[in-house]
Formats: structure tokens, sequence, C-alpha cells
């Protein structure tokens, strides 16, 4: 298979949207057009990494109040929390619908991995934030953004800036994903 989409020739993340394309992992908005630069909702991505893992998708029950299990990614979503992927937030909600952002992203990368038994070797430190002008703007995952950058699953937007609070493009997630599955020896 040599699936490619006309809006990643020159992309920087073309390298690993391609592959994530041939083996049925990530999907384009069209036949033709991936869209790197859109958004990618908290339910898209968890559908991303579910898929990837090849988790059971049986169940549709959740206990998160904005998931029904007529939804779409209910599965995914109960998937995901059963293997200790995503949890939500304080009020009992998912936000499926919401933009993940980087913060996000990463972490449900870094669990991934630890359900995959590739858990990276965490560092425990935050030296690794240190660079990162912005590190202080990470509201909850510091510990699982320090363990990715250390295990070069994410880098920063700039040499100095690591912009946790931004939201994830469809090219960001493919990228760390990508990175996830190689990391766990799932694809070479």
């Amino acid at each position: 298979m040599n699936k490619t989409f006309t809006d990643i020739s020159g992309h920087w993340a073309e390298s690993n949207i391609k592959p994530l394309a041939n083996k049925l992992v990530v999907d384009g908005v069209s036949d033709s057009l991936f869209q790197p630069e859109r958004g990618i909702t908290r339910a898209e991505f968890a559908a991303l990494v579910v898929r990837s893992l090849g988790l059971d998708t049986s169940s549709t029950s959740t206990s998160f109040k904005d998931v029904s299990s007529s939804d779409w990614f209910a599965s995914v979503v109960a998937a995901a929390v059963k293997a200790k992927i995503i949890d939500g937030y304080e009020d009992n909600t998912f936000k499926p619908n919401a933009q993940i952002n980087r913060e996000e992203l990463v972490a449900m990368v870094v669990r991934a991995l630890n359900y995959a038994g590739a858990a990276p070797v965490a560092s425990g430190s935050q030296t690794s934030l240190a660079k990162f002008t912005d590190a202080n703007k990470i509201v909850w995952a510091k510990n699982e953004i320090a363990t990715a950058i250390d295990a070069g699953i994410i880098d920063g937007m700039t040499d100095t800036t690591i912009a946790p609070r931004d939201t994830a493009t469809r090219a960001q997630s493919a990228t760390m994903l990508k990175r996830l599955l190689t990391k766990a020896n799932f694809i070479n």
C-alpha cells in the first residue's frame, strides 16, 4: 500500500503520517486530504490510540456524564479508560469534543506506552523542562512531559517553548503516535 495525501507533501510530519496511513492507523479527512494543521478532539485521539494498540472495544460503558453509550466514541473511550490511558476531569466529564492540547496528548501517549509495556524510564526530575521558558504553563502533567522529552516522544515547539496548553494538530498527533508505536516496537 502506498497511501499519501496531497496536502502533506513536503510537510514536516509527512514521514510520520504516511506510514500510519499505510498501516490504516490514521485516516485522511478525505481520500486525498489529511489536513495536518487542523486540530484533533480528545475522542478522535483516543480512537487513534485504541486502534493503534488493538484494544478491545466491545464495551461502551463509561462513568463519564458526557459520554453516552450511543456515541461513536463510547467504545474507544471505555477501552482507553480500562487501559488507564485516559481519565476525565474532576466533574466526571471527558469532554470528548474538546480540542486536545499538547499536555493532554503527551499524557495519553506516555500512559499508552505504559500499557504497551514500553514505559519510558521516568527521570523523575524536571531538569528536561528547564530549557523551556513556558514550562510553568504545564498544569498537571509535568512528570509525563519530562518523561516524554527524555524519551524523544515530544519536542518543543521551538528550542525554548513546549506550548503545553496549545491545541495539538493532526500532524503532531500522528507524529507522537508514530513515536509511541516505534518505542513499543509495534512498527519500525
